[in-house]
């Protein structure tokens, strides 16, 4: 009876693909056969070969072996989960990996503000994040992080993040309503 063929994931795939080039590399380097590099990193021939048939992924215990036998000392590198061959370079890389969602959510952040700014100036208010400004940052006195001014008559509140948030979704609706009652009478 013949066994199936295990399905992997494209990221599964990907990593399969890496493991098998790093394998292949080492025993070239090594200029070994499977047989003595199986033998010198203490597995068997038969799993060093599967790595590098891209048959099977390799097991965090087995790359931390390569880890010990190499002078890539990140265990991670093995397996196909990074690039790096260093912690301090898979730090640096993880460092940027974090920067780059963050800066997704900041402009995220800079498209809603926009969107306050929009509509509070359509119904004839100016919007102010203060959490922007570093002076109010930090500020115990202010009870909010927004300030909204009304542009006819100059009077400003300053709002908290849920009061805020009541407001536009007031603001919204009553947009609607006219836009809706217009649309009727046109």
């Amino acid at each position: 009876m013949k066994k199936s063929a295990k399905v992997f994931t494209n990221e599964q795939k990907i990593r399969l693909k890496k493991t098998a080039e790093r394998v292949k590399a080492l025993k070239d380097d090594f200029l070994m056969s499977y047989d003595e590099l199986a033998h010198y990193l203490g597995i068997s021939e038969s799993t060093i070969r599967n790595y590098a048939k891209q048959r099977s992924l390799m097991r965090e215990e087995v790359a931390k072996i390569f880890e010990k036998k190499t002078n890539v000392h990140i265990w991670q590198y093995w397996t196909g989960e990074t690039d790096c061959i260093s912690w301090e370079e898979y730090r640096a890389v993880q460092s940027i990996d974090e920067l780059k969602a963050l800066s997704e959510i900041e402009k995220e952040e800079q498209k809603k503000r926009e969107q306050y700014k929009s509509l509070f100036s359509l119904c004839g208010f100016q919007y102010i994040d203060l959490s922007l400004i570093p002076e109010y940052e930090f500020d115990p006195e202010i009870p909010g992080q927004h300030r909204i001014t009304a542009t006819e008559t100059g009077i400003t509140a300053t709002l908290s993040d849920s009061e805020l948030q009541t407001l536009i979704d007031r603001l919204r609706s009553t947009i609607q309503v006219e836009c809706f009652i217009k649309s009727k009478q046109a």
